[in-house]
This record gives structure tokens, sequence and C-alpha cells, in this order.
């Protein structure tokens, strides 16, 4: 989740913090199980972009809410890596994307999130494995919100 949590730090949610998905954010953290094709289950930590109902479109670097492209200002550069502060709807974070990338090898996606469902990115968007890969997560499997 480089760089809306270094490596190394620690993070603490709080436990079942929603009691219904219309109480997700744009921006939240959330922490959530999946069970990927091995069999295995996983915990992840990714920022929601999506709530249900939006329509989300990604090509390479450009990612679209409800047909809007969300804004972004170039902070920094830290390495390899070009950071820029994002705004979703109220949210402002940031987030990370490799310096030079013809941005090849990166998934694109459409798709409207459904009734129950959450699009989540990864902060370091081309390092995550996130909806654009296995789509939308169901709003059961959130385990926590980050505080």
């Amino acid at each position: 989740m480089f760089p809306g949590v270094p490596a190394g730090n620690f993070i603490f949610f709080t436990r079942r913090s929603y009691s219904d998905v219309a109480d997700v954010r744009r921006g939240d953290v959330v922490l959530f199980d999946r069970v990927e094709r091995d069999g295995k289950q996983y915990r992840y930590v990714w920022r929601v972009i999506g709530l249900p109902g939006d329509q989300i479109e990604i090509v390479r670097d450009l990612v679209m809410v409800n047909g809007q492209s969300l804004q972004r200002e170039r902070l920094r550069q830290d390495g390899d890596l070009v950071i820029f502060r994002e705004m979703n709807s109220n949210a402002i974070y940031e987030v990370a994307y490799p310096q030079h990338t013809n941005g090849k090898g990166q998934p694109t996606a459409s798709v409207t999130v459904p009734e129950k469902h959450l699009f989540v990115l990864g902060d370091n968007r081309y390092d995550a494995v996130d909806s654009r890969y296995f789509g939308p997560i169901s709003f059961s499997s959130i385990m926590g919100k980050k505080l």
C-alpha cells in the first residue's frame, strides 16, 4: 500500500466497522479476505475507489469513476516511483506510479460495481493485484477499516 502505508509500518483497523455497504466511503482503506485460485484464503489491504452502482473505467494510469477522471497532482519522486496526490470525491490520498512505463501488461477495467460490492485498488498502482484483476469485492468480505 505504499505510499499510503510505507513498508514496515503497522496498520490498525476497526473490526466490523461498517454495518451496511452504504457506510463505506471512497478513499477508505479496508481489510478483506479473498479465496484465490489456489484455494487458499488471503488477507488484503486496499483502498476503496468505487461504490455500488459506480461505473469504473481504467486504462493504464487513467482511472475514471462515473465518467470523471480522478484528479491527480504530482508531489515528488521516491526512487523509480512518482508519487501523486489523488482526489476521489471528498477523499484525498497518495498513489504511486513507476516513473518510466508505457502501461503495457497492466490490466484494464470497465465495470459497473454491483450491489453490495466495492471496487478496490492498491496505492502502488502497478504493483497491486486488486479489482482490476479479480473484480469488485463483496461487502461481506470486509473485516475492518483502517483507523
